[in-house]
């Protein structure tokens, strides 16, 4: 089972496409990133061996972060940390592996002039880009306390 947020985004809709086309069953979570209980209440759908949560939820627009740090730090930092805990507490809870996908940003590496590559030093020039590194780093604690399965997908 897949499931995934930030529906209303293009990341999510070309992601929607390519899902429909799969046999795997993919749901479209409708709640808004900070609201924990209605996001609970869609998790209660939960079954199976293992549930892949993908996270494309954020605050994207770097014009928008610079003048809202506080609330694009909150969104893109603690709301996701926070949906990321629920999510592997409630897999825990029924006895189901759970493994997240976090899509990050291409922001987040130095100034280049050439081509970028993963192993290239990360210098975030923008809130924005701050706040997805610092999502990164507390999803990869957050996935070592809990032995869970994380991935990061830098987007360019």
């Amino acid at each position: 089972m897949i499931l995934y947020n930030g529906t209303t985004g293009s990341l999510a809709r070309y992601f929607a496409e390519a899902a429909a086309k799969t046999d795997s069953p993919v749901i479209a979570l409708r709640s808004r990133l900070e609201d924990f209980d209605h996001f609970r209440s869609e998790l209660e759908q939960l079954n199976g061996e293992t549930a892949k949560l993908i996270h494309f939820a954020a605050k994207v627009s770097v014009p928008w972060c610079e003048s809202h740090a506080e609330e694009a730090r909150k969104t893109n930092v603690a709301d996701t940390f926070e949906t990321s805990r629920i999510f592997i507490e409630t897999c825990r809870k029924k006895k189901i592996q759970p493994k997240i996908l976090y899509v990050s940003s291409a922001h987040l590496y130095a100034k280049n002039d050439g081509a970028i590559h993963e192993t290239d030093p990360v210098l975030p020039r923008s809130v924005y880009a701050t706040t997805k590194l610092e999502a990164e780093n507390a999803l990869k604690s957050l996935a070592k306390a809990t032995d869970t399965d994380l991935r990061i997908a830098r987007v360019f």
